[in-house]
């Protein structure tokens, strides 16, 4: 898998300080990098100082707490590490845009996201301003993780805005 792919995954669980050291020195490239995730990007051939430097950078930041490689919300669990969502301790099937929507949710509890946010979040920062595939994918969240789909305890809609993720 790509180092891009491998970034994202962490990305999943883990808020490490992530350096990428790349001979790619392309704008494209750079930019998909950080905005996988990366704090940092370095093009080959670089001198050890200015690699040392930002090392030194990334070390001065917080640090950061116990990392989260599961969250459990009422009935929900939700296990980063092996991309498994289950409901009472049994597995659910969740797609790959569920499971994304899901952990953002997760990521942000108790938080409106709007409409915007959650479309940059999940299907890139070009995605269209067309709303009505997120209240698709919110609405199979719901059916799969909600007791009750029309009385949705943990999705919460926020006219207008977005949604809250109240767990």
């Amino acid at each position: 898998m790509s180092g891009i792919e491998v970034l994202r995954q962490l990305r999943e669980w883990s808020q490490i300080p992530v350096l990428i050291l790349s001979v790619h020195g392309e704008e494209d490239r750079k930019v998909e990098a950080l905005d996988a995730g990366a704090e940092d990007y370095l093009t080959k051939p670089f001198g050890e100082s200015e690699l040392l430097a930002r090392i030194r950078v990334l070390l001065r930041r917080p640090k950061l707490t116990e990392e989260t490689t599961s969250a459990r919300h009422g009935n929900i669990e939700v296990d980063f590490l092996q991309r498994v969502v289950a409901i009472k301790g049994v597995p659910i099937k969740l797609t790959g845009k569920e499971y994304s929507l899901l952990r953002l949710f997760i990521q942000h509890r108790g938080k409106v996201l709007t409409h915007r946010q959650i479309l940059s979040a999940i299907w890139g920062p070009d995605a269209k301003p067309q709303t009505h595939y997120l209240h698709v994918y919110v609405r199979r969240l719901r059916e799969k993780l909600e007791e009750d789909p029309d009385e949705p305890v943990y999705f919460r809609t926020e006219s207008g805005i977005g949604y809250r993720f109240v767990g």
